[in-house]
């Protein structure tokens, strides 16, 4: 319908993308979403996030800068129906 087809990633691939963000955000209570989001997220935008919160040495609070840069960006990309929490 007006859904956007999201490519299947391989499990290894997701796990990897989520070592990645746990290693930038140093916040592993939120290693489910950051799961959901290695599912449904183009690498590229989980990539240019993680680059924007490294070089911002002002951000004490990286996993909630990464949170609100990923509910930033499916606002204006419906990639799916429900929401992402």
């Amino acid at each position: 319908m007006g859904m956007t087809k999201v490519a299947l990633k391989h499990p290894a691939h997701i796990a990897y993308l989520v070592k990645e963000i746990l290693a930038t955000c140093k916040d592993g209570h939120s290693t489910r979403f950051y799961a959901k989001v290695a599912r449904i997220l183009p690498d590229e935008a989980i990539f240019r996030f993680l680059s924007e919160v490294r070089q911002d040495r002002s951000i004490v609070n990286r996993g909630a800068v990464f949170t609100a840069k990923v509910k930033r960006y499916l606002q204006g990309h419906s990639t799916r129906r429900t929401p992402i929490e």
